[in-house]
């Protein structure tokens, strides 16, 4: 269990790309520290499996599926998401994709794709909840990046430049 020290009881966090790996543990982390966690994706089945593992864990959690990579629908889902659990207090920027390739050989729909995922993804969502946050005075976006931004490899130069 998270310490008493970090506490976010009251709090609605929302993961982005909480469906499993980082995101999930992320998610996890936040709920035991008390948050109800709405987990986000486009895949409902995924995150309806990851919510299940959460609420067994006696865990409060819901679920969001929309497109983070589609503006339209970050704004819809997150006024969706709340209006049914509350005011987003913290906003995790976590929802991303690798495509390994040399940067020569990258096509147009290829790169657009890595930006539109890690890159516009954050700016949509964040967009989104910065106006209720603002009002309220409150609020937490933390944006998830890679060590691999840092890291010089001839494979990964687009992930890089997106993260």
């Amino acid at each position: 269990m998270a310490s008493k020290l970090f506490d976010l009881a009251g709090q609605v966090a929302l993961v982005t790309g909480g469906g499993s790996g980082l995101g999930h543990a992320i998610a996890r982390g936040l709920a035991e520290a008390g948050a109800t966690v709405i987990l986000n994706g486009r895949r409902r089945d995924k995150l309806e499996e990851a919510v299940g593992a959460l609420r067994q864990s006696g865990l409060r959690a819901g679920l969001a599926a929309f497109d983070v990579t589609d503006s339209a629908a970050v704004n819809a889902g997150i006024a969706a998401t709340a209006a049914a659990h509350g005011a987003i207090d913290v906003l995790v920027n976590n929802a991303g994709m690798q495509h390994r390739q040399p940067i020569e050989e990258f096509s147009d729909a290829e790169w657009q794709k890595l930006m539109d995922t890690n890159l516009n993804s954050a700016f949509y969502a964040s967009r989104a909840v910065i106006p209720a946050m603002k009002a309220r005075r409150a609020g937490k976006i933390i944006n998830i990046c890679s060590v691999l931004s840092f890291i010089s490899r001839p494979t990964i130069v687009p992930y890089a430049a997106s993260k």
